[in-house]
């Protein structure tokens, strides 16, 4: 039997490289919470920062200036999500990962 409320809590890890000048870029781990489609797209239509606020529940790999982890929190994502180049990166990343956790997961008979 499917479980719905797996599926209403279903969180990825995903890998995400950030571009950060022309010969620079930096990989991150974000992980994401799958939302359903009608909710991506609801949030999607007001912005990327909606999107991303919704969907992102930690990350690693993201430093301070002292070189110590700056850790998830609301307050911290609001930080990042200040920067285009993080949105416009960690969004395209967020459908790439829900795409590919749907392929991995659907079978094909």
């Amino acid at each position: 039997m499917l479980n719905i409320a797996k599926l209403e809590n279903i969180n990825i890890t995903w890998p995400v490289t950030l571009e950060i000048e022309k010969d620079q870029s930096i990989e991150i781990e974000v992980k994401f919470k799958v939302l359903p489609d009608d909710q991506i797209k609801e949030l999607a239509l007001k912005g990327d920062k909606s999107l991303l606020n919704a969907v992102i529940t930690g990350w690693n790999g993201i430093g301070q200036d002292d070189e110590t982890a700056l850790l998830f929190s609301p307050k911290n994502l609001d930080r990042m999500n200040n920067f285009s180049f993080f949105r416009m990166q960690v969004v395209s990343a967020y459908y790439e990962a829900i795409s590919t956790f749907a392929r991995k997961n659907s079978k094909r008979r």
